[in-house]
């Protein structure tokens, strides 16, 4: 079976999203519309999961490429500086208080730029609760993904379910989607699933473990 991650419309036009197993895409399609829901994005979720973490790389790559260009850029200009009295360079002080994205002219993408501090956030949250558990988190403007290790055993289930809850309803308030998927996985595995519907103001969690 083929875990797939969907976004549809339900039966009165609201959006749903959330994680179907089937054993291929038309199966997927077909239970989705049984449950009166109409898919309009479907796709395997290890595949996808791939993919957001290859976007993360290459937005590193490009903030550390970036922060090397500015200050090669700054080294150049200081030079030019000290022989024609030119504008001041950009010095490595002001990287750090401006950041590589504005630096370079606002390359980088406003709305993900948004999702990494997000992300970053509430990656501070899970820590403050339990520390090293958290790897890694990503979120988009409807899913958040928290990749844990084994130290989220030391958490109790209710205590897990709290946490997830606060950090679904945090990614709802700060990007308004109408509903919003946390999943939590470990490795290849995903544990838990929680999906918080803003319209009906209500919370569904399945345990994968």
């Amino acid at each position: 079976m083929i875990a797939f991650y969907y976004r549809a419309y339900d039966e009165v036009g609201l959006k749903r999203s959330g994680t179907i197993e089937a054993p291929d895409r038309r199966t997927a399609d077909r239970l989705l519309r049984r449950q009166e829901l109409r898919p309009y994005f479907l796709e395997d979720w290890r595949a996808l999961r791939k993919a957001i973490a290859q976007k993360r790389r290459r937005q590193r790559l490009l903030a550390i490429g970036g922060a090397v260009a500015v200050l090669c850029a700054s080294v150049l200009s200081g030079a030019v500086v000290r022989y024609a009295g030119r504008e001041r360079a950009l010095g490595v002080d002001d990287i750090k208080r401006i950041g590589p994205a504005r630096a370079q002219g606002g390359m980088a993408d406003t709305q993900e730029q948004a999702e990494q501090e997000f992300a970053q956030g509430i990656k501070r949250m899970w820590d403050s609760f339990s520390p090293k558990t958290v790897t890694e988190i990503d979120a988009t403007g409807s899913l958040m993904i928290v990749y844990v290790n084994r130290n989220m055993g030391k958490l109790s289930t209710e205590e897990v379910e709290m946490i997830a809850g606060n950090s679904l309803k945090s990614l709802n308030r700060r990007f308004e989607a109408s509903v919003c998927t946390l999943l939590i996985v470990e490795k290849d595995d995903t544990l838990l699933e929680m999906t918080y519907n803003a319209i009906t103001r209500s919370t569904r969690v399945k345990w994968y473990r």
